[in-house]
């Protein structure tokens, strides 16, 4: 868990390209420009790739020289597998890293359902594929990494080519269409989007690594049970969220605000309804854990709650940062963001360590610097709607 945390950081190499692209192709599709959006995929899977092969040659550069062993703080003798297995995963990612375009296309033409499938289809092969090694194999750790890792690629590179040959035929890319031109203008607003990858990268992506560094394996465990037990009103949420994105781009665009207003409220109702299941998973976490690992591996109800707490300001942050992502207008989001990264790592270190709280310190530091959000974007949304955004409001 604690590699796939690390090598994960490879998708946020993009600098905010796919986000980007989101948008600009949002919007060529709203006013029916074909050959723009066209242009726009091309240029984009050309940039990544050029992103993505400068970052491979510096992280084998880097590579042989790091020590893997005092970051992941592994025996000496599990080094070179480790080593092995660290470099087998950033290749895989690498390659998937430019095949996601495909799901950035599809959430712009808002069918984020094919998306959905795509992942649903990953988990299958993977847990097929694992499911065959340990009946062939004998508990290899570089088996395992190829497939848990290539099953998404197999399903990515399947999908964008009967799609291109298909249903989206009209948008492939080609070669020809490249346009460096149109670079400067995913680069724009990506560039903003980025430095919210980024912010994001360490606000959710570090707490393995504070976790093992400070307390040890065990208390990663606790931790990633528990957030996978409360991960499913953010999937559930996510799932119904993702369109709003490229729709309100669209209804930004040919100023249908009334749509927007409406679709907040719906949304607002639903985010209630998973408050109230957040609530019912926290009663009954005790019970589930017990059915789940038993007496194995010990889950605090206090980690439970900031879990569950988590869950909450992060679906509801989410559902005005997707409205205000589709209009472009994320100035305050990104100076938000960098306020968070620069005090998650201290805080959560500072309550994990020296207040004693253990992992539920590390997600509890997460909750604090979610709270800015949970403030701050409804009122941006709110000033938007109503038209009286000004200053960094309308940024």
């Amino acid at each position: 868990m604690t590699i796939n945390s690390i090598i994960a950081w490879v998708g946020f190499f993009d600098i905010g390209i796919g986000n980007g692209l989101r948008n600009k192709l949002s919007e060529a599709l709203a006013n029916d420009d074909l050959e723009l959006s066209k242009t726009y995929i091309s240029t984009t899977y050309f940039i990544l790739f050029i992103i993505i092969t400068s970052v491979s040659v510096v992280f084998f550069t880097v590579d042989f020289f790091f020590d893997w062993v005092s970051l992941l703080s592994i025996s000496n003798e599990d080094a070179k597998e480790i080593q092995t297995v660290i470099r087998i995963i950033f290749v895989l990612f690498s390659i998937r890293f430019i095949l996601n375009v495909i799901e950035i296309v599809l959430a712009a033409k808002q069918v984020p359902a094919l998306n959905n499938l795509f992942n649903l289809s990953s988990n299958i092969v993977a847990l097929v594929a694992i499911f065959i090694l340990t009946k062939m194999t004998k508990g290899n750790l570089i088996y395992l990494s190829i497939a848990y890792c290539s099953a998404p690629i197999l399903i990515l590179s399947l999908s964008s080519y009967f799609l291109y040959s298909g249903r989206l035929s009209k948008i492939k890319p080609e070669f020809g269409l490249i346009d460096f031109k149109k670079i400067k203008s995913l680069a724009r607003i990506g560039g903003q989007f980025f430095i919210i990858q980024v912010a994001y990268l360490v606000i959710f992506s570090t707490d393995n690594l504070i976790i093992i560094k400070i307390l040890g394996p065990v208390d990663v465990t606790s931790y990633n049970l528990a957030l996978r037990y409360f991960s499913l009103p953010i999937v559930l949420f996510t799932i119904v969220v993702t369109p709003f994105w490229s729709a309100c781009t669209e209804a930004y665009i040919i100023q249908d605000y009334e749509w927007i207003k409406k679709s907040i409220k719906k949304l607002l109702v639903f985010w209630s309804l998973l408050f109230i299941l957040i609530i019912c998973l926290l009663i009954n976490s005790n019970r589930f854990y017990q059915f789940w690992v038993g007496e194995r591996i010990q889950i605090y109800y206090l980690l439970s709650m900031i879990m569950a707490l988590y869950a909450i300001l992060s679906t509801w942050n989410n559902l005005f940062v997707y409205f205000i992502n589709g209009i472009g207008k994320i100035r305050l989001q990104v100076i938000i963001s960098i306020i968070g990264m620069v005090l998650n790592i201290p805080l959560s270190i500072y309550l994990a360590k020296y207040q004693n709280l253990g992992n539920v310190g590390v997600i509890l530091g997460t909750c604090i610097c979610l709270c800015f959000g949970s403030i701050l974007f409804p009122l941006q949304s709110i000033k938007i709607l109503n038209h009286n955004d000004s200053g960094i409001w309308q940024k």
